[in-house]
């Protein structure tokens, strides 16, 4: 007889808000669950899942609607979103965010100034938690949690 084992996973996900002329908009997920925020102040995000062992869990930040109008480089004034830290099951770690990969899309004048002025831009940023662009920050991470957890924070060998 295969018995599936269920496991509970709560996740709190702090998110600061970067305002210059309106409060940026985002669509928070953990897999099926889905929220639509405007962000007019540092607000937390709590989800409830049950997962089956080996399942993979995907917690989604999507960034959308900024214009240019959103921000003025020359006043150092931004509409962003900061993934400011992450607890799973009571437990949390910086290096939660660091794990989270952001697909940032770029305006296409700004693309096109980078490239020339020699700099082509990456399609997947790395160990960012400052949402600036309209994009999609994702962190996948598996269940049971405390294993996943335990490979994060380096913690050493572990039996499977």
């Amino acid at each position: 007889m295969d018995i599936k084992r269920t496991y509970g996973v709560t996740v709190d996900l702090y998110l600061k808000t970067v305002l210059f002329d309106r409060p940026p908009t985002v669509r928070v997920s953990l897999n099926d669950q889905v929220k639509d925020l405007s962000l007019d102040q540092d607000t937390v995000v709590s989800f409830v899942e049950e997962a089956n062992h080996g399942d993979i869990l995907q917690l989604t930040v999507e960034h959308y609607g900024k214009t240019m109008a959103d921000c003025d480089p020359n006043e150092n004034l931004d509409t962003a979103v900061v993934i400011d830290r992450i607890n799973i099951n009571g437990i949390e770690s910086q290096r939660f965010v660091w794990q989270g990969l952001y697909m940032p899309k770029y305006e296409k004048a700004y693309v096109e100034e980078q490239h020339n002025n020699g700099t082509e831009l990456a399609s997947v940023l790395k160990h960012c938690n400052y949402l600036g662009w309209n994009g999609v920050w994702t962190l996948e991470f598996t269940a049971p949690v405390f294993t996943w957890i335990h490979k994060t924070e380096n913690l050493g060998w572990i039996y499977d």
